[in-house]
């Protein structure tokens, strides 16, 4: 057996045995809807957990004026902490370490989040230079409010409480997010705070509000549960400092002094290498790891090379990566094998429609084919669904993941909050990685015999007499489940319309398929609000197989 390369040796985090140094870093994602976290975010993160590995959840928003964009998670409710907990289990299941970030975006948030319209709350009342966003808008940003003195305790508290249910909801730890540009790093940096009172002007004033809310935090969940994340050299959102070693420094004698768990750093910009495309690495955290006590992190744009040399070098204990594992749900184990990585793509980062990219389908040495039709949504009258087929190198054609797996997130997530949550697309269907298949890939269709592959809201016919030859047959190219994924798509009563098939990655995505059920027809045949006959529809026989 070849030796563990630094990246992937184990280590102890406090009272954290973690088996290899790769950490998911906190991704704002966007897709909590009613700042609830859904049944997509129990399979999130479920993909990227594993036995041992670290992984800290996307930003919380401390309370209802600390969101800064649509969708994202909060901690200040119990609704929410009932709702995270299903996910806390998903992760730990697996054996997974589990932190949550929690944030107050400040001055970044627009008014259309604050409540009844207000202006966000700053350090500041200087407003955010208009920016141009990573799709080419211009975004504008609010004049925000400068907070009193006596206003700030309260703001302490909000994070206090977050961290508090950040522990009701089972995470193992609470990551202090006070890094980009938001509302800590307002605060902390001198080109942001022009405050007179006792949260500005010297560097010892500026960080009083850091030190409270990490101080308060920790006594609240314990100093042994406690990180924190900083960015001194980034200049988000016109948030700079003249003078970021000493601010990271300063900080971090705070957080020695508390026993904080561990310092999280994010590298300064980097450039591109102009001979091999890769980024460059500054380097430059290295006073940073020797002035900490405790497990040092970094995160920026590191590889797998890269991760390597930092852990190898004593550079830091902890590489947190971001796109890397977003793009591959199973990255520790890819670094293992020394596999294939997919590439990232902004689609995938923050996608533009609803539930576009957000949950990877596709891991390496484990893919399974099967038909998945997710549960109907019904919009506007229409009943309508994703299809999904993914396909399976005969290697691993034994896996037991189905998508009746994929559906448990669901039923889970239905069962504890006694409804019926709305249906989510968990393909990454919008994806724009470029792969092909392998020549020893093959394709099956799944293996349980007492239904058929086929999962929608009201119609979920039992395999008959039919199906049944069927059930786990092999197919030897991608025309032959095409056909029969449409035999079946026929069979189970519903028209497909709009079909277009796409490889990604060794999986076949059917992008865009809506399924109809008569009844929901124009008069021009096309998909309507319009129900004109809701009789079963009879099966054609000349499409089936």
């Amino acid at each position: 057996m070849e030796p563990l390369t630094p990246l992937l040796t184990p280590y102890r985090m406090g009272e954290f045995n973690l088996a290899h140094r790769v950490v998911l870093a906190p991704l704002t994602r966007c897709r909590s809807y009613g700042n609830v976290p859904q049944p997509h975010n129990v399979l999130y993160y479920a993909q990227r957990a594993a036995e041992g590995g670290l992984l800290i959840a996307e930003a919380n928003a401390v309370s209802e004026t600390a969101r800064g964009y649509p969708n994202v998670p909060g901690l200040w409710s119990q609704e929410q902490v009932e709702a995270w907990k299903t996910v806390v289990d998903a992760v730990h299941a697996k054996g997974g370490v589990f932190f949550c970030q929690i944030w107050h975006t400040g001055r970044v948030s627009p008014t259309e989040f604050q409540p009844n319209g207000g202006a966000p709350i700053s350090s500041t009342d200087k407003q955010v230079k208009p920016a141009v966003s990573h799709d080419g808008t211009v975004l504008e940003f609010a004049a925000p409010r400068r907070l009193e003195t006596e206003e700030i305790p309260h703001v302490v508290n909000d994070f206090r409480i977050a961290a508090r249910n950040a522990i009701k909801a089972g995470f193992d730890g609470v990551e202090i997010h006070a890094a980009n540009g938001y509302l800590i790093d307002q605060f902390m940096k001198d080109g942001v705070n022009d405050r007179t009172d006792e949260y500005g002007g010297s560097l010892e004033n500026r960080c009083r509000f850091a030190a409270e809310v990490i101080a308060a935090v920790a006594d609240e969940v314990g100093p042994s549960r406690v990180g924190v994340r900083l960015s001194p050299f980034a200049d988000y959102v016109d948030c700079i400092d003249s003078d970021p070693e000493a601010l990271a420094l300063h900080v971090i004698r705070i957080m020695n002094g508390l026993g904080v768990l561990y310092c999280h750093v994010i590298e300064p910009r980097m450039c591109v290498n102009e001979n091999d495309g890769r980024l460059i690495i500054p380097h430059r955290l290295m006073p940073f790891r020797e002035a900490f006590d405790g497990t040092f992190m970094v995160n920026g744009g590191y590889d797998r090379e890269e991760g390597d040399k930092a852990v190898g070098n004593g550079y830091a204990d902890l590489i947190a990566y971001g796109r890397l594992f977003l793009a591959n749900p199973d990255l520790p184990e890819r670094f293992r094998k020394n596999a294939a990585l997919n590439k990232s793509c902004s689609t995938r980062r923050r996608p533009p429609a609803r539930d576009a990219g957000f949950v990877r389908a596709s891991t390496a040495g484990k893919r399974c084919a099967y038909l998945a039709w997710l549960r109907a949504t019904e919009r506007h009258g229409n009943l309508c669904c994703h299809l999904l087929s993914l396909s399976l190198p005969r290697l691993c054609r034994r896996t037991q993941l189905t998508i009746y797996d994929t559906l448990s997130a669901l039923q889970i997530m239905e069962a504890s909050n006694g409804s019926t949550m709305p249906a989510h697309a968990f393909g990454d269907y919008q994806s724009h990685i470029d792969s092909s298949l392998n020549n020893n890939d093959g394709f099956s269709t799944p293996k349980r015999k007492t239904s058929t592959p086929i999962c929608c809201s009201t119609f979920v016919p039992e395999c008959d007499d039919e199906l049944k030859p069927v059930v786990g047959m092999t197919f030897d190219d991608v025309e032959s489940v095409e056909t029969f994924y449409k035999s079946y798509a026929h069979h189970a009563g519903f028209g497909i319309r709009n079909g277009q098939r796409r490889l990604v990655d060794d999986v076949v995505i059917w992008k865009r398929f809506l399924c109809a059920r008569q009844g929901y027809k124009s008069e021009k045949g096309t998909n309507t609000t319009h129900p004109l006959n809701t009789g079963k529809r009879t099966v054609d026989p000349s499409k089936k197989k």
